[in-house]
């Protein structure tokens, strides 16, 4: 119920009351009116007593909200920080601390501004005095300046904060290291000197370390949340801190099976075909990954095979549904559709992964089966190692088959893989 419409009652009930007592002499020497006005003063009582349980339920929905809130808020794998309009810190979870090298409760009311290199200080103040301008303009990089170490690029996502008249009084932000991607990872192609190749090792580490550290960072903040606030800490945030853990590791460990797999064991992996039900396999693969969208993608199979017994190799078949799949629930929108569609020609399979994410750039098309390479418009927002897409080619090779990609921006990708069907 709304707080205007519980007022509304409460006044009604007021004024019922205020009436009744206005004509207490009257009542006490009429016996029957007297009656009537205890029951008449009962129904409101009962009706405060609803309105009273009501608000009650009110309030406690409103602590819920709050309370997921300040989760999402405090456990987020990114800096988030809220500022007033002049730039000055108001909050800040606990990412944040570890992203500046300042303690949490020692950024409120420091200008956000202190941590931004001195090379760009100026352009900051700059957008920051002209809302209008930053409204229109809510995302860019930034150099971040930590209270120690050395300046490293930032992502920065700004939205605004209004108060219940609508007015605008402060900024949310989000900030995310930038990491200095090696475009390809092939190192007879791409690296032409000692110093070459020291340097792109350097990046490697960087990039792999990068990955690492925020999945470590969830995790240690949960843990530290667990340790130091057991006793205060509802069951909900204790189940909902344990499932952040394991999320975290499932992030790390599907980062090493996929720099293990890239790295060593596609060079040993061989095709060994055997007769396997294609689309149950499909529907298999779907069941593993509807979790993986939370709900909030649709995956779809559209099956059109004549037999679905064919003569493929089911390991490899998985780890291309995996990443395909993978990809499409990460680039797609929250209420996005991922569709697989089988189809059978002559004596080929054909495979389609449609979404309807953001896209790929055309400049990016051409480069999107080379490792560490990702498009310039998710390398800032969304995490990832570009490794997908260059196993998902490997394979494809592997097994002699054929694949192309058709993308547009703010549409969707559509991967189309081709492969031989064996004899039986």
């Amino acid at each position: 119920m709304t707080s205007s419409l519980v007022d509304v009652r409460l006044q009604n009930a007021q004024k019922r009351v205020s009436i009744l007592s206005q004509h207490t002499n009257q009542l006490l020497l009429e016996p029957e009116l007297l009656a009537s006005a205890l029951e008449e003063l009962a129904v409101v009582l009962e009706e405060l007593t609803v309105q009273h349980e009501e608000l009650l339920q009110t309030r406690q929905e409103l602590e819920l909200e709050r309370q997921n809130y300040w989760e999402l808020f405090e456990f987020a794998p990114d800096a988030y920080i809220v500022t007033d309009t002049q730039g000055v810190i108001q909050q800040a979870n606990r990412f944040t601390a570890g992203f500046l090298g300042v303690r949490k409760d020692f950024l409120v009311g420091k200008p956000l501004v202190l941590f931004v290199s001195q090379a760009e200080r100026r352009a900051f103040h700059n957008k920051l005095s002209q809302p209008e301008e930053l409204l229109q303009h809510r995302h860019w990089q930034i150099e971040i300046q930590p209270r120690l170490g050395e300046v490293f690029p930032a992502a920065v996502a700004v939205t605004p904060v209004y108060d219940s008249q609508k007015q605008m009084i402060g900024w949310r932000w989000l900030l995310r290291d930038i990491d200095d991607i090696p475009q390809s990872m092939n190192f007879v192609n791409y690296v032409d000197s000692p110093q070459e190749l020291q340097e792109l090792r350097s990046r490697y580490i960087k990039t792999i370390s990068h990955e690492f550290r925020t999945p470590m960072t969830v995790v240690q903040t949960s843990v530290d949340l667990l340790e130091g606030y057991d006793r205060a800490i509802s069951q909900d945030t204790r189940v909902r801190c344990f499932q952040i853990i394991r999320t975290a590791i499932q992030s790390m460990l599907r980062l090493l099976e996929q720099i293990s797999l890239y790295k060593t064991e596609l060079s040993e992996l061989k095709a060994n075909s055997t007769k396997i039900n294609l689309q149950l396999l499909c529907e298999s693969a779907i069941a593993l990954h509807q979790p993986k969208g939370d709900n909030l993608h649709t995956l779809k199979l559209n099956c059109n095979l004549t037999e679905p017994w064919v003569c493929l190799d089911a390991t490899t078949l998985h780890i291309i549904l995996d990443n395909l799949f993978s990809n499409a629930i990460k680039y797609s929108p929250n209420g996005g559709i991922v569709q697989l569609s089988l189809h059978q020609q002559d004596n080929q399979i054909i495979l389609e992964v449609e979404d309807s994410g953001m896209g790929i750039p055309p400049e990016d098309l051409s480069r999107v089966y080379e490792p560490f390479h990702r498009a310039k418009n998710v390398v800032n927002f969304l995490p990832g190692i570009g490794f997908g897409l260059a196993i998902v080619k490997k394979i494809v090779d592997l097994l002699k088959g054929a694949i192309v990609i058709n993308s547009e921006l703010g549409i969707g990708t559509t991967v189309t893989i081709t492969l031989p069907i064996s004899d039986d």
